[in-house]
């Protein structure tokens, strides 16, 4: 089997939690975008080139942020310059050299691997050309300007909240499913889901009532979330809550549960990402809750931060994040865009 049974009592959620915790609270290290101290208002004055280095543009999120860049660089009269390595880290890196080749005063840049690309950004920073993490994070030795992407944690913990809400005083019996094994991004969102639950749990009954009876890795896919609940299924344990930590992941699992008559009376809880067929299913009461991780906002978020260096401001936050939001039937309609590519 390509994943297996995990079973995790107590105790060792609450130990894992502590262990990993430094660093995921819901308090605001960092700044959202939106605010200011004065030196950021500072607006640009100028006709700018952007560099945009995709790891890989397969995905509607991916090409959302992209779509969405296009759009505001033509609103500023900027020129985005495009580079997609096709999943190939190597690639990327003569992608973003050729970036600067070219002429470009920033670089966004987007990628599955924290490290193979430090070198060469600390290369392109110190020739003076800034370097922003879009979605993604990176290793701290990287010297980007700043990151920019969702609250994976904060997503993670009101998703986590909302679900343990939804169970009451039931116990939750849980299948975690997860993204990438050792990412950052699949840490926080599954930090932030136990963490969420625990502290509901713990407010609302004075005890925590959480098992997850089974956990696999998917890298982030589809195929490979059908394969980690077909095996869970094989073990004939029940649960009666499904966690996720993207929505691609979490629908890929309902359809085998469903196919296997086993998805009635399951709740259903991602993390991320606000996929728009997640949010059709939440629409109509099939699926319990998502967190708010929106390509549209990554973008806009990354372009103000570019605006502000280009206006003078120099003193950045280690991390930009959209804002944290557990989007369900009672709230979905403030989120939902029908005409969106995700």
């Amino acid at each position: 089997m390509k994943s297996k049974k995990r079973v995790i009592a107590f105790c060792v959620a609450i130990a894992l939690v502590l262990v990993l915790y430094t660093g995921c609270s819901t308090e605001p290290t960092t700044q959202s975008a939106d605010d200011t101290d004065g030196s950021s208002a500072v607006v640009a004055d100028g006709n700018y080139k952007i560099g945009l280095s995709m790891i890989s543009m397969v995905h509607p999120f991916y090409v959302t942020i992209q779509t969405t860049l296009q759009k505001i660089c033509d609103e500023k009269e900027w020129e985005l310059v495009l580079f997609d390595a096709q999943g190939d880290s190597s690639k990327q890196i003569a992608n973003m050299e050729d970036l600067v080749t070219q002429g470009c005063d920033a670089i966004l840049v987007n990628s599955f691997d924290t490290q193979i690309l430090t070198t060469t950004i600390n290369t392109i920073t110190a020739g003076g050309t800034p370097v922003i993490a879009i979605d993604g994070g990176l290793e701290d030795a990287a010297n980007v300007l700043t990151t920019v992407q969702a609250d994976n944690y904060g997503n993670g913990f009101a998703c986590g909240e909302w679900a343990a809400q939804q169970m009451g005083n039931e116990k939750i019996t849980a299948v975690l499913i997860s993204g990438a094994m050792g990412t950052m991004n699949s840490q926080l969102r599954r930090l932030g889901l136990i963490d969420g639950i625990v502290e509901e749990q713990l407010r609302s009954q004075g005890s925590v009532n959480l098992e997850i009876i089974f956990q696999g890795y998917t890298g982030w896919t589809e195929d490979e979330a059908v394969v980690v609940m077909e095996d869970c299924l094989s073990l004939n344990e029940d649960f009666n809550v499904l966690l996720s930590e993207a929505d691609v992941m979490t629908m890929a699992a309902m359809k085998v549960l469903e196919e296997a008559g086993q998805l009635e009376g399951k709740l259903i809880a991602a993390a991320a990402d606000g996929q728009k067929e997640a949010f059709e299913m939440i629409k109509q009461g099939n699926y319990g809750c998502t967190g708010l991780n929106s390509p549209a906002l990554i973008a806009e978020y990354a372009l103000k931060v570019c605006e502000e260096y280009f206006g003078g401001k120099t003193d950045f936050p280690e991390k930009y994040f959209t804002p944290a939001a557990c989007v369900t039937i009672e709230n979905v309609d403030e989120y939902y865009d029908p005409d969106s590519a995700f």
